[in-house]
């Protein structure tokens, strides 16, 4: 009896010793979800931008947690998770913080433009003082530290206050436009020589617009438009009778015009419709002398050996005989220097030049394939352009000679048309050179530098079909293409223009500079 008693105990403390100190602890899920949760939370609250550093250490610790659980020691992982969930609450606490603060700043700059830039608690003293009053709330919920609160207030508030910007900037752009277009009206009549006439009248137009400036500055918008208004319907008034009485004085319409060429066509047109006698040949007198100047540009453009605009023999002379300069004269001077550079340049084949999808692309997305074949179209169309143009314009002039001045304005329509073609290719040619230089000075700079030995020899290149200057500059100066103009000026004797060499030509390539 006495042994069985005590095998009973034995027994008992073995069974004792296993449950308390044999058996492995159970796995903490409640703490790894919680830890878990508070770490997607603090992702929610944007922690890991305005508390990274925080952020990291909750994420390092979830995850030792996690090995832990899998190392079977649930003792250090709930320890490990729990130390997880203070890590996951600081950052949030900081990413709230720092959100916060960044919204009552946002709040605070608007503020601060729409008082300063905008005059809003003159122009709209109601919506200023519920924004002023918003960021004082934001700014004491923040001191409270009850930043979720804060952010919200804010952001109502940056909303209100982004359009009532936009609402003030509408106006006060609305009352500088009317403003600088009457004073810019005035500017140009105080030029024209039939402003003596009136004198008196622009004096009083003159005084309405500083009346119009001092309204201005202090944020009195529509006062502002109002007096702008006024002033331009004054000047609108003034400009037939005293335009008409100066045009019967001097009796030559055509020579005002001439004298004025610098200014607004609307108001060429006052002048020579007070007589009513805007006829066909007046008009192709006018798109005549305007498009020449147009014209004029682009021959000078396509000569790069000149170094100044191709100008009428006339320029050369004084003022007074340069205001008398006609469209004939003009037409003929400009007719005379582009003849023998049409008859030199051949005309290519009026094949369809197809851009695709080349036109509507962002440059700067476009690959270096892209890049030079949408350089090589561009050059084709452009130097067609300049053919056409020309010949155009020449058409132009010879329907007005012959006395066709309806068919002469029709022509000079459709050589505008082509002059906008023209400046469009030309600004997106500008933009590809620019991109291909850009990306090959990126290349430059990426390869180690060889200085060559210097040597005094040039080298010869024979010119092949497809080859223009920028692209032989390419293939000899390593993809240097910007260096063509100096294969151009070495061969002057040989290329008068740059955009036209011959096929089997010699051409001289020069050495670069160390």
């Amino acid at each position: 009896m006495y042994f069985s008693k005590r095998i009973l105990g034995i027994l008992i403390l073995v069974l004792l010793f296993v449950w308390f100190g044999g058996c492995p602890s159970p796995v903490p899920q409640e703490e790894l979800n919680q830890a878990k949760a508070k770490i997607e939370e603090a992702e929610r609250e944007l922690a890991p931008t305005y508390a990274n550093q925080d952020f990291s250490v909750a994420l390092t610790n979830y995850a030792e947690a996690t090995n832990l659980v899998n190392q079977g020691k649930n003792d250090e992982a709930k320890k490990k998770a729990l130390i997880t969930i203070t890590n996951a609450d600081v950052a949030i606490q900081k990413s709230l913080k720092a959100r916060s603060e960044e919204s009552i700043n946002k709040l605070d700059t608007l503020l601060n433009k729409a008082s300063l830039e905008l005059k809003a608690e003159v122009l709209d003293p109601e919506t200023f003082t519920e924004i002023k009053n918003g960021l004082d709330q934001s700014s004491q919920l923040h001191k409270e530290e009850k930043y979720r609160d804060s952010i919200s207030n804010s952001r109502s508030y940056i909303s209100l206050a982004e359009s009532m910007i936009a609402k003030l900037e509408e106006r006060w752009n609305n009352a500088k436009t009317e403003l600088n277009k009457s004073i810019t009206l005035y500017e140009r009549i105080k030029k024209l020589k039939v402003s003596i006439k009136f004198e008196s009248e622009l004096n009083e137009v003159n005084l309405i617009l500083e009346e119009a400036r001092a309204l201005l500055s202090e944020a009195k918008l529509d006062e502002t438009i109002q007096k702008s208004q006024e002033a331009w319907k004054r000047m609108e008034e003034l400009l037939p009778s005293k335009s008409q009485k100066y045009l019967e004085e001097t009796g030559n319409k055509l020579k005002e015009l001439k004298l004025n060429m610098e200014f607004n066509p609307e108001l060429k047109f006052v002048y020579l419709s007070s007589k009513k006698e805007i006829t066909s040949k007046k008009k192709a007198e006018i798109l005549l002398a305007k498009t020449y100047q147009k014209v004029n540009v682009i021959i000078a453009q396509a000569d790069t050996s000149q170094s100044e605009p191709i100008q009428s023999q006339e320029s050369t002379q004084d003022n007074t005989q340069s205001q008398d300069i006609t469209p004939e004269k003009e037409t003929n001077q400009l007719t005379d220097q582009s003849s023998s550079e049409v008859e030199q340049k051949q005309e290519p084949e009026e094949e369809i030049i197809e851009f695709g999808e080349l036109d509507s692309k962002d440059i700067s997305e476009m690959t270096l394939d892209e890049l030079k074949e949408y350089n090589q179209k561009l050059n084709l169309s452009i130097d067609r352009l300049k053919t056409k143009i020309k010949k155009m314009y020449d058409q132009a002039k010879t329907e007005y000679e012959e006395k066709k001045y309806e068919q002469s304005i029709e022509t000079l329509d459709k050589v505008n048309q082509l002059i906008a073609e023209y400046e469009f290719r030309s600004g997106r040619l500008t933009l590809v050179e620019k991109e291909m230089k850009d990306r090959e000075s990126k290349q430059v700079v990426s390869k180690p530098v060889v200085i060559e030995p210097t040597t005094v020899t040039e080298k010869t290149y024979k010119v092949k079909p497809g080859d223009y200057l920028s692209k032989i500059a390419s293939d000899i100066y390593n993809g240097q293409y910007w260096w063509w103009p100096r294969i151009f000026t070495a061969n002057k004797e040989k290329i008068t223009d740059p955009d036209t060499i011959e096929v089997d030509q010699e051409l001289v390539i020069p050495n670069l500079p160390e």
